[in-house]
């Protein structure tokens, strides 16, 4: 259901070497680095863009709020099918996926090992994480 994520960075002091930056992986693309600058606002479409927090080292603070598509408009059935055409080109199929909740499930394939890593380094010492990685929750994906 989730579908934009909003960061408010409150971060007065932070500097680099803090850690605690968000991390966007646009779909088969490099990814960017965003600093946890104080009032540094953040808005992305939470189920087209691979994301994570990168582990800190110092105290981060960030307000966060999703906001869900209506019922019936995200996470649907037809959303996890893959349509491509005879013939179509691999820059118009990536092109494709990177604008569909397809991508998710083959970034989460593509990039599993950022995915446990990330997971391990935000979470690692919370009960439940084991089991998560175990199941394939490993998020890379700081929603989920």
């Amino acid at each position: 259901k989730r579908k934009l994520t909003c960061l408010l960075y409150l971060n007065p002091s932070w500097q680099p070497g803090d850690g605690g930056e968000l991390q966007v992986v646009p779909f088969l693309r490099s990814p960017v680095t965003i600093a946890p600058r104080m009032n540094r606002l953040v808005i992305f479409y939470s189920e087209q863009v691979l994301h994570r927090v990168l582990q800190c080292r110092a105290e981060r603070y960030c307000f966060t709020v999703w906001v869900d598509g209506r019922d019936g408009t995200t996470n649907r059935d037809e959303h996890n099918a893959l349509r491509v055409k005879p013939g179509q080109g691999i820059e118009d199929i990536a092109a494709y996926m990177g604008s569909c909740p397809v991508q998710r499930i083959v970034s989460r394939a593509l990039y599993r090992e950022d995915y446990e890593r990330s997971l391990v380094e935000c979470m690692g010492g919370f009960p439940g994480v084991g089991a998560a990685e175990a199941n394939g929750h490993g998020h890379g994906n700081a929603s989920g």
